[in-house]
């Protein structure tokens, strides 16, 4: 069903593409919208998909481009769907017209907002997002939970109560597990030495990451490719009406133009020209099956943890000697400055009696040297490194600012020059989480 969705999807835009300026809001109706509900298994024959829905609003009567019915034109629908011209960007404004639609007709279980290319399935009781996809990119199964038969079946409303559920259950670990690790070191520090209780605390807490991860509605089909194909596999991807190839090697590198990328979704965000760029394995297709990669991401994942399970077992000699000087440098910042090391970093960092360690910095390893992030705002600290914008972290006791700086590291005198915004950014730190001790 997928492939055929994508193929409508293709056809509707080639189509849309043709017509030039002519092309408007209803030909995305007809040659995208309507033919992917039809394969979907909404239809007008059987009486479960209506064009220009009418409902009596505040100031009269009002349209909804689509209303699909899982009991016919006489009972009232269960999905209204708003649509925009191909290619409109997605706004607040148009989805708060959208909700407002839901609000007269409180019987819709589900509203979709689409311009023909991204869709986004809202819960019309709660009014938070479901499920998001992006045509361009590549869809999974998920989007047929958009079905005539998923959602009469229960499928779609199913996943909708196990992914509200988690989103609620992630923001109340993240809102008081910190009081919580407070709670148990004060109960058990009589007891039991204070590092065990530590690593239990993180054991305890990556078991909770490991529950609570995006839902899925069934196990990913693994693809055939996973038990015939070697390394690198030809891969490639559909982008604007465009087909780009490219290779993916055993460590989930992908080259791409001639370039190594780190991974499928550092060459995906080359071929859109984005530095936020979709996810490269639901971007990228087996050029054998065109099948989604990810059905053979348990490959790649076997490759990536077979040497070992810290960063520092995969360090090159150049990289081992910086992260070295970087343990050596950490202690003039301060006496109670502390690294450890993860899977994909290495990070400093320092403890606090309220809220734990605190990272400063996390160094990942690249192909010539380090990366260093510093998780802090900066911009009163005399930085000489870019300040790269990201959306607000979900640990708000830190002040998250929507700021990180990140340095590339080769050499020794690159870690002197990052160590002494590190020492500002601890001070300022220190000062202010002891003020709050």
């Amino acid at each position: 069903m997928i492939d055929e969705i994508m193929n409508a999807y293709r056809k509707g835009v080639e189509v849309i593409k043709s017509l030039g300026k002519q092309a408007n809001e209803d030909h995305t109706i007809n040659l995208i919208i309507k033919p992917i509900l039809n394969i979907l298994g909404w239809s007008m024959f059987n009486k479960t998909l209506m064009t220009k829905y009418s409902v009596k609003g505040y100031k009269g009567m009002q349209e909804v481009d689509i209303a699909l019915f899982v009991n016919g034109f006489e009972s009232d629908p269960t999905v209204l769907i708003e649509v925009k011209f191909f290619g409109t960007k997605f706004s607040d404004l148009f989805i708060k017209q959208l909700e407002s639609y839901g609000t007269l007709i409180k019987k819709a279980k589900w509203l979709v907002y689409t311009n023909g290319a991204q869709w986004k399935i809202i819960s019309n009781d709660k009014k938070e997002t479901v499920l998001e996809f992006d045509l361009e990119s590549g869809i999974d199964d998920r989007f047929e939970l958009l079905s005539f038969d998923s959602v009469t079946s229960g499928k779609l409303q199913k996943y909708t109560f196990r992914s509200m559920a988690e989103k609620a259950v992630e923001k109340y670990i993240a809102e008081f597990q910190d009081k919580l690790a407070e709670d148990i070191y004060q109960f058990f520090e009589k007891k039991y030495p204070k590092d065990e209780i530590e690593e239990a605390l993180k054991r305890l807490k990556a078991g909770f990451t490991q529950h609570y991860v995006e839902p899925k509605t069934e196990p990913e089909k693994v693809s055939k490719v996973s038990k015939s194909s070697k390394f690198p596999i030809p891969i490639y991807a559909v982008y604007k009406g465009e087909r780009y190839d490219a290779e993916l090697l055993d460590d989930g590198e992908v080259i791409y133009a001639g370039e190594k990328c780190a991974s499928p979704s550092g060459a995906a965000r080359m071929v859109v020209k984005s530095k936020r760029g979709p996810n490269g394995w639901t971007f990228w297709k087996l050029a054998e099956n065109d099948k989604l990669i990810k059905t053979i991401r348990n490959m790649v994942k076997r490759s990536e943890t077979i040497s070992g399970e810290s960063i520092l077992d995969r360090l090159n000699e150049e990289q081992t000697k910086l992260i070295d000087f970087v343990k050596e440098k950490a202690q003039q910042i301060a006496p109670e400055i502390e690294t450890w090391a993860r899977k994909n970093y290495f990070a400093i960092g320092f403890r606090t009696k309220r809220y734990g360690p605190l990272m400063l910095a996390a160094f990942n390893r690249r192909k010539n040297g380090l990366r260093v992030e510093v998780r802090y705002p900066f911009e009163k600290l005399d930085n000489p490194f870019p300040i790269l914008k990201l959306p607000p972290h979900p640990e708000s006791y830190v002040e998250w600012k929507g700021e990180i700086t990140v340095a590339h590291i080769e050499t020794i005198d690159d870690i002197e020059k990052i160590f002494p915004v590190l020492k500002k950014a601890y001070e300022f730190l220190k000062g202010k989480y002891d003020r709050e001790s």
